[in-house]
Formats: structure tokens, sequence, C-alpha cells
């Protein structure tokens, strides 16, 4: 079982963050994508990065095309661009992304308190009681 959630770990690291990372050096504002856009964005800069790094590693002189080697180049071309990315205020466009996410995350909740009989829901009125002061005249 763990290793499968190792599996789908690397396999998320491999696909996305490097090509996320290279998204923020690139375009490091949050105007110029949506979360959705950026996500598409950052899956195929991470397969043209993935592959770039693949040819490298099976160069004749080197020969360390294999797990360990590719992903520690996989985290160090990452953890590279992570730092540019921070100096560009790239980083910063991840943290609005969770605030965003959060916000409507909370918007989606609704609190068991506010819930009110369906008459209200529907928007009926109800009439209202009538208080001492305007008793009868």
């Amino acid at each position: 079982m763990i290793d499968k959630l190792g599996y789908v770990l690397l396999g998320f690291v491999a696909l996305v963050l490097p090509g996320l990372m290279l998204s923020l050096v690139i375009y490091p504002k949050k105007e110029s994508f949506d979360a959705w856009q950026r996500l598409a964005i950052s899956v195929g800069l991470s397969a043209l990065v993935d592959v770039y790094i693949a040819v490298v590693l099976s160069w004749p002189g080197f020969k360390l095309l294999a797990a360990v080697p590719f992903f520690a180049g996989v985290f160090v071309f990452s953890g590279a661009l992570a730092i540019v990315a921070y100096f560009r205020g790239g980083l910063q466009v991840i943290s609005a992304y969770k605030n965003s996410l959060i916000g409507s995350l909370r918007k989606a909740r609704v609190p068991a308190q506010e819930q009110g009989p369906p008459a209200e829901k529907l928007g009926e009125i109800k009439p209202e009681k009538e208080s001492p002061e305007h008793g009868d005249k």
C-alpha cells in the first residue's frame, strides 16, 4: 500500500512540479492564468522538462537513466526554479490560489444553524407578531 502511495506522489512530482515551477518563473503574476490554465501548462511543461532530463541522463558518458537519478534531477531542477521563482515573486501565486480555493470551499459549506424552515428558503414572508407597544387602540 505504501509503495502505491509513493508511486502516486512521485508521479505527481514528475508530472506537475517542474512545469509548475517553470510556469511561475516565466509568468510570475496571478493575472497571467487562472488555476486550471496554469495546471494544464504545468503538465505540458513538465513533460518537456522530464524528457529533457531523461535525455541528459541517458547520454553515453552518463548512463544514469534510472529512477533514483531521474527523480533527483527532477527535484534539483524544480528546486533551482523555485529559487528563481521566489526572487521573481512567482511563489506568491501559489498562496493566492490556495487562499481563493479555501475561500470557495468555505462558501460552499452551509452551516446547520443557518438553515431555516422551507418557507423561509422559498422567500415567503412570515407575518410579524404585534409588539406590546402597538397593541389594541
